[in-house]
């Protein structure tokens, strides 16, 4: 068999190899979003405390969503090390950090202090990331060209306007040549 051959049926195989998961501890729990409409939550109460061996399919907390109180289930076996959320924390935005498992056989208390934290480390990465996404003023005008059609442009650069400063009344704010022709009137 040779070399390219041998690629081939790897290349054709890989399909049908299964890899799993690899879990790294500590895991974050995060505020799930347990109804479609729900953008934050409040913790009613914990049934499982810091220390308890939790397995995957234990109910961690009851959750109070916009509709009605739930049961927020585990996903991971391990131990529950950090309680960052305690019983009546409100407003807690979906995703945010609740609670941390350790490793089973684990020293959670060891985890506890990495746990917090690793908590204000996502909440300033969070708010680093919010920051990139906000666009630039260049971006904005290079977005707001492109949706300007081509008679509009024209009428701009003949009349040396600038788009921002005439009022757009098109769909999604889009500027019309019927807006620029009335502000040159």
């Amino acid at each position: 068999m040779s070399l390219r051959s041998s690629f081939s049926a790897l290349l054709y195989f890989r399909h049908f190899i299964h890899t799993s998961r690899r879990i790294q501890f500590p895991v974050n729990i995060k505020m799930p979003s347990l109804s479609p409409t729900m953008s934050d939550g409040t913790i009613v109460n914990w049934l499982k405390n810091e220390g308890e061996d939790v397995t995957a399919g234990d109910v961690l907390c009851e959750v109070q969503t916009d509709k009605a109180v739930i049961s927020f289930e585990s996903d991971e076996d391990g131990v529950l090390a950090k309680i960052l959320a305690p019983a009546g924390s409100s407003s807690i935005k979906v995703g945010g950090l609740i609670a941390v498992l350790a490793t089973p056989g684990e020293n959670w208390k060891e985890v506890s202090a990495s746990a917090t934290s690793l908590s204000q480390q996502t909440t300033t990465s969070n708010t680093l990331k919010q920051l990139e996404k906000t666009p630039t003023f260049r971006e904005t005008q290079s977005t707001r060209s492109s949706s300007m059609g081509p008679a509009v442009r024209l009428l701009l650069q003949s009349h040396e306007l600038d788009g921002s400063q005439i009022p757009q009344t098109g769909p999604r704010g889009q500027l019309l040549k019927g807006d620029v022709l009335a502000y040159v009137t």
